[in-house]
């Protein structure tokens, strides 16, 4: 595995002291500093160092909104990490770059990841669907949201407790949070919030607090 052979080749430490520096620019923001300096190490012969900067790049690229330029790099790294959170970077920069067969196959691999790993890995699955749902929402593929959410919705059924602890340690999103984004969707559907079956199914099976949230923000 990937992971294993760099674990071998730990990096330098002035190397480490370059990525700390990236990464605090990246935490304060200063997004084109992060990709100069990091693309001043992609020629460097240590792979790890390399794959790191590579990710800074990426992700600066995402957060500048710059999908088609990130997408290509998370591509890289999935390849060569072939682990969940690898593949997840992948799913949001395609899905929002239109590449939507690709964030499809991509979210099809967390999938499988996941179930070898005997869903150890993180983001978890149901975190997975809310922000692959949340990158369908933001291009306008309501229908395909939805699915999304329906899964979401079977889960929290079926856990009944709705307590934002309660859910956070199974690696379930709160649900205020996935009711926020369902509010969004359903209404890009053109469907009417107070009388929304998805919603009604959803408040028959949680608990009260969970009932409360709909029928103080949905009025279901």
């Amino acid at each position: 595995m990937f992971e294993n052979f760099f674990k071998k080749k730990p990096i330098k430490r002035d190397s480490k002291v370059i990525i700390d520096e990236i990464q605090e620019l990246f935490r304060n923001e200063k997004f084109d500093e992060v990709i100069e300096r990091a693309s001043l190490l992609l020629s460097d012969h240590d792979q790890e160092l390399v794959l790191e900067a590579n990710l800074r790049i990426a992700l600066s690229y995402f957060r500048k909104a710059k999908y088609e330029d990130s997408l290509p790099i998370f591509e890289k790294i999935a390849d060569a990490k072939n682990d969940v959170g690898s593949w997840f970077n992948v799913i949001t920069s395609a899905i929002l770059a239109n590449e939507i067969d690709k964030g499809k196959k991509a979210f099809k691999k967390t999938q499988e990841l996941q179930k070898e790993s005997n869903y150890s890995q993180q983001p978890s699955l149901p975190q997975i669907r809310y922000y692959y749902a949340c990158a369908l929402n933001d291009i306008g593929l309501y229908a395909e949201a939805l699915e999304q959410l329906d899964e979401l919705k079977k889960i929290y059924m079926q856990l009944v407790i709705t307590d934002d602890t309660f859910v956070y340690i199974r690696g379930v999103p709160f649900m205020s949070h996935t009711l926020d984004l369902a509010r969004k969707v359903l209404i890009g559907m053109n469907m009417e919030l107070s009388n929304s079956t998805w919603l009604k199914e959803l408040k028959a099976a949680v608990d009260d607090d969970g009932k409360e949230i709909i029928e103080k923000y949905y009025e279901v």
